[in-house]
């Protein structure tokens, strides 16, 4: 049986961070699976948020690409993660907690940037 549940114990941890929206297209790829577009909505030290057409299973690892501007050029994002959440939202998809557990230094500076 597939768990497509709800952590609060983790989201209450996570949410103790500072978040900021990012709205950006992103590829968000989960191993021996077909990689699918997503719309991140925020973005902490240690986690980010997305929306997807479909659910995304708690505990599984995942990597998501997201391409920004930053420093006056177009760069990508690569950030490495465990799911933690997913909820159905309404008509709009599932609305997916990833806890960040490695990031690119490019991220890395990115994100502290934001977060500013």
């Amino acid at each position: 049986m597939e768990n497509f549940g709800f952590d609060l114990g983790v989201d209450a941890q996570a949410r103790i961070e500072v978040r900021r929206p990012m709205r950006k297209r992103a590829q968000l790829r989960i191993e021996s699976q077909t990689p699918v577009t997503v719309e991140t909505i925020d973005i902490s030290h240690g986690g980010v948020c997305v929306m997807a057409d479909n659910p995304m299973q708690v505990g599984q690892t995942c990597s998501v690409e997201v391409e920004v501007f930053y420093k006056n050029r177009q760069m990508k994002i690569n950030l490495e993660g465990e799911i933690i959440y997913c909820l159905l939202k309404g008509m709009q998809g599932y609305r997916t907690g990833i806890r960040i557990m490695q990031i690119d230094p490019d991220g890395a500076q990115y994100v502290n940037s934001l977060l500013q």
